[in-house]
């Protein structure tokens, strides 16, 4: 009780993380109904159906975490949460985005890079937490077996912003984000 993790925490010089693979929910959504049956599309199937929640990580590192948000519209999307909740800005770097190996051999570098942007599903948990508490948030997430990766940081500013793979700041206009529910 009152340890909710809240969108509204995030401070400027945070480390943005994220929890597991992203993309491969998304990645389903091209073979729902192609009746394929590979391991690889079984493995994207999965992803979308069954989603691991990460309460666990949550309950864990709920202490280390000034932020936290559930990937649902997609990881930009709900970047922007953040961003606005916490009155911050956050520049994300594409490039860094943790993809799975199944993702990265069955679609090109630029699908990659936008289903694990945009796409939503996932459920893996995106989070701010302070420099100093990266490696220990890092180590954490190690003891149950999940994969965390650092993909960008929090600013001065009030929206996301994206890097792209040629070290470009992506133009707002230009950006697809993820989900729109209205």
């Amino acid at each position: 009780k009152g340890m909710a993790l809240q969108r509204s925490g995030a401070q400027v010089g945070d480390v943005v993380g994220v929890t597991g693979w992203l993309g491969d929910a998304r990645a389903a959504l091209d073979f729902l109904d192609s009746g394929r049956n590979v391991d690889e599309v079984d493995y994207f199937l999965q992803r979308y159906h069954r989603p691991t929640p990460r309460v666990d990580f949550a309950l864990m590192a709920q202490a280390h975490l000034n932020s936290a948000i559930d990937i649902s519209d997609g990881l930009i999307a709900d970047l922007e949460h953040i961003a606005l909740s916490s009155r911050v800005g956050i520049e994300l770097d594409m490039e860094s985005l943790p993809v799975s190996k199944s993702l990265e051999s069955m679609f090109s570098k630029e699908k990659v890079l936008e289903y694990a942007g945009t796409g939503g599903d996932d459920y893996e948990l995106a989070f701010t937490t302070n420099a100093d508490n990266f490696d220990l948030v890092k180590e954490m997430a190690k003891e149950i077996n999940l994969n965390i990766s650092a993909i960008g940081k929090v600013v001065t500013g009030d929206s996301v912003v994206c890097r792209d793979a040629s070290g470009i700041w992506v133009p707002q206009d230009k950006l697809q984000k993820g989900y729109r529910h209205f």
